[in-house]
């Protein structure tokens, strides 16, 4: 087996976005190799990412005029919360939704949020070692081939 180097880069930060997502999905089933899993991730991460489409955001939003990283976090905390507590359109259930389904949001989009701020993190300490050592920044990916 020889590890090979590609070079991987996107074309716009929507781009970036859907491959964060695919990868996420893709981590979080590699794990269980569980359908529900893989179902209840996509369909929890497609419907918040329709709520805030709705509103005019993203997953990932530049700030407005004067915003501080802390108040986008309370602004998405508040999306997710409301997101959350709130049956989904088209919904076979009705009522109010089950404490667990709550929990179980909640924890979802925790989850992506996390693997997205470790993503960045990551991304941003190798930057800062490559231009330390002049090396041209670039997202590289390795992957194992046969």
């Amino acid at each position: 087996m020889t590890q090979a180097l590609t070079v991987f880069t996107l074309a716009s930060p929507a781009q970036a976005l859907e491959f964060g997502i695919g990868a996420w999905i893709h981590e979080k089933f590699g794990r269980t190799k569980s359908e529900k899993t893989r179902t209840a991730y996509t369909e929890t991460i497609t419907a918040f990412r329709r709520l805030l489409q709705c509103e005019g955001l993203d997953l990932c939003w530049a700030p407005v005029e004067r915003e501080t990283e802390a108040q986008i976090l309370q602004r998405l905390a508040l999306y997710a919360q409301a997101f959350a507590s709130t049956r989904l359109p088209g919904s076979r259930h009705k009522g109010e939704i089950a404490p667990a389904t709550n929990n179980q949001r909640l924890a979802i989009l925790s989850s992506f949020y996390r693997n997205l701020r470790t993503i960045f993190m990551d991304r941003h300490n190798m930057l800062q070692k490559r231009a330390k050592l002049g090396i041209k920044s670039q997202l590289y990916l390795f992957s194992k081939q046969s």
